[in-house]
């Protein structure tokens, strides 16, 4: 058996305003209960998850694998029927038509919502906010988005990886 994995990517401005929104819909979340609070632990990678940049870079490394697919959200967000033709591509899938339109209709943020809600499977929690891009225009101030770019042009700089902030 041959594996394969997909990595998924977002741009850290609206990783970090998701988390936010997650962690304070969750008591066992040991977050700042203020969004500046939480840009600073996001930013000084002490999130629960850890530094954002090495998280990202590490999974980057394996970009010349074979076996590794990397997809960013907005890409996805943007145009799901060529996300789906590109993972069927990877997973050596032949769909048709039909099928791949099934597929971006069972896969589309707003179907998944709806049956989650309707679904009787309610484990800990799974958190489905907005699945916009460039949320975190209405969180980051000024200074802060300053701060932010900085820090993303210097851990970033050299890697071939960028993001799409909208």
């Amino acid at each position: 058996m041959e594996i394969k994995v997909i990595v998924v990517m977002r741009n850290p401005k609206d990783v970090a305003v998701s988390y936010y929104n997650f962690e304070q819909q969750n008591p066992w979340a040991q977050s700042q209960d203020s969004w500046d609070g939480y840009y600073r632990e996001f930013r000084d990678g002490k999130a629960v998850f850890g530094p954002y940049y090495d998280h990202v870079l590490g999974w980057w490394q394996m970009r010349d694998d074979p076996h590794f697919l990397f997809l960013k959200y907005e890409d996805i967000n943007r145009d799901l029927t060529s996300a789906v033709k590109t993972i069927a591509s990877f997973l050596k899938k032949d769909l048709t038509d039909d099928a791949v339109r099934a597929v971006v209709e069972a896969c589309s943020f707003q179907t998944m919502k709806e049956r989650y809600a309707q679904s009787s499977y309610k484990p800990l929690q799974i958190f489905t906010r907005k699945g916009k891009i460039g949320d975190w225009k209405n969180y980051f101030t000024v200074e802060q988005n300053r701060e932010f770019d900085a820090e993303y042009e210097y851990q970033m700089a050299g890697t071939g990886l960028s993001f799409e902030f909208k």
